[in-house]
């Protein structure tokens, strides 16, 4: 099997799929899923992480917010199934294919990753709360949100509920705790401060 076509092949697959999101999707967008992938390579190769495994998360990263095609909420399961379906007809092998609907099903919130890959996904899928732009994404999850989700939020209540998102939430990977954690941090001190707002 040629990892580099079957990247290919995948990537091709998956942008054809995002473009017809409706415009309602502001964040969980290809532009997203090329940031994760992106990231996630990154992390990977600034780790040690064997060259079958780092196919297995870019696969995942790929993949993992296809689900939203057809569900908001729980997308992950179609997301599974969407990877599984697409990559058993390129013939892949099924440990290649469990991995990669394992490391999917890791991304569900809260988030408790298990492997290396796993940790990694995690952190690359929520590498936004350290960019010095993330009111912007913030300000797209907030309107995806209430189109999807039917949720809408005072800015008081939004400005709240991404306090308590971030103080809770952990990078997994040493790489994501060295170079993402300092920018989350500063970008929870500003929402504390009401900067963002």
């Amino acid at each position: 099997m040629n990892s580099t076509l079957l990247l290919r092949t995948v990537y091709k697959q998956v942008a054809s799929l995002l473009v017809v999101l409706p415009a309602s999707m502001r964040f969980h967008d290809l532009k997203h899923t090329q940031d994760v992938f992106f990231v996630a390579t990154e992390i990977a190769l600034n780790s040690e992480i064997p060259h079958q495994d780092i196919l297995t998360l870019q696969l995942a990263a790929l993949f993992h917010d296809t689900g939203y095609l057809f569900d908001y909420i729980g997308h992950e399961e179609k997301s599974k199934l969407t990877a599984a379906n697409f990559l058993l007809q390129e013939g892949c092998p099924e440990n290649l294919i469990a991995g990669v609907v394992q490391t999917i099903d890791a991304t569900k919130m809260p988030q408790h990753p298990q492997t290396d890959i796993q940790r990694i996904l995690c952190d690359a899928d929520l590498f936004h709360l350290a960019q010095t732009d993330y009111a912007d994404y913030a300000d797209r999850l907030r309107a995806e949100w209430a189109s999807n989700l039917q949720k809408q939020f005072s800015d008081q209540e939004w400005r709240v509920n991404n306090l308590k998102f971030m103080q809770q939430h952990q990078y997994f990977t040493t790489y994501a705790s060295e170079l993402l954690e300092p920018g989350k941090q500063q970008n929870l001190r500003r929402l504390f401060l009401h900067e963002l707002d």
